[in-house]
């Protein structure tokens, strides 16, 4: 069954980001120019796969934790492999020779590396849960058994270190991987709606508060027209304008209100 639209048209509008995050990492690593050329994607063929890598093969796999189901595989030819080990050790050859054991963990690590970035730099671009777990490597001549797993995709690219030759790299996934991030994203931006809404609310209310006028009781009235009685003319003016006005005159109710004094007659 083949992956849906809104899968391949995901990858597709985002591979220029992803490629360009695994190149930068990649260029620092070897401290070289690297070129990665994407060629689209199409619906897993073992046949086409095959026709390309005709020997074995360097396969990193890894896994969305929000998929643990799925599969990513990344196979790279030997020859890139060894020239990205050979520069990260800082040994410079033009046709290095192949270290199983030594290129195979070079290439975890640069995956690794790759995975981090794009897991802190992308992800709001992404849209999704990023966290990647269970990275392994291993030089394997590919089997179909290898890509057992429903609805897988081929992504194709063409990549060369400094200038090399390009060789052809693929990255073969589970469109399940995808639409996890896909699930991710539109939680993420039903929680911020939510957000946005609780905090509309919670304006409107306070807008609500500030412009309500305070409750003035009897006793509080009392005691304010005791006071003009013993000569506020200030505060006689406010209540000649009813409890409204009094209520949004705190700071005149609020400070100390000083009589006027009386003029003694002597004696």
């Amino acid at each position: 069954m083949a992956a849906s639209p809104e899968v391949m048209e995901y990858i597709t509008s985002h591979s220029e980001k992803i490629i360009s995050e695994a190149k930068e990492i990649i260029g620092t690593v070897v401290n070289k120019d690297v070129t990665i050329d994407f060629q689209g994607t199409e619906d897993f063929d073992f046949g086409n796969l095959s026709s390309v890598y005709t020997e074995a093969v360097v396969d990193v796999t890894f896994k969305l934790k929000s998929d643990p189901d799925g599969v990513f595989h990344l196979l790279i030819p030997k020859e890139i492999a060894a020239m990205v080990g050979s520069l990260m050790m800082m040994m410079e050859e033009e046709e290095p020779e192949f270290s199983e054991e030594e290129h195979v963990d070079a290439m975890k690590e640069t995956v690794n590396q790759i995975l981090g970035s794009i897991s802190t730099n992308l992800k709001d671009d992404l849209g999704g849960e990023l966290g990647f777990e269970a990275i392994e490597g291993q030089y394997t001549e590919l089997s179909e058994d290898q890509f057992a797993k429903p609805d897988m995709i081929t992504g194709k690219m063409q990549m060369a270190i400094a200038e090399g030759d390009p060789k052809e790299v693929s990255l073969v996934f589970t469109a399940s991987s995808v639409e996890s991030i896909l699930g991710s994203a539109a939680e993420g931006e039903a929680e911020s709606g939510e957000e946005a809404g609780e905090a509309a609310e919670g304006e409107e209310t306070a807008t609500e508060t500030e412009e309500t006028p305070q409750e003035i009781t009897a006793e509080e009235l009392a005691g304010l027209e005791q006071e003009v009685g013993e000569g506020n003319f200030e505060l006689e003016g406010i209540l000649e304008g009813g409890a409204e006005e009094v209520a949004e005159a705190p700071e005149v109710l609020a400070g100390p209100q000083m009589p006027v004094p009386t003029v003694g007659h002597g004696d």
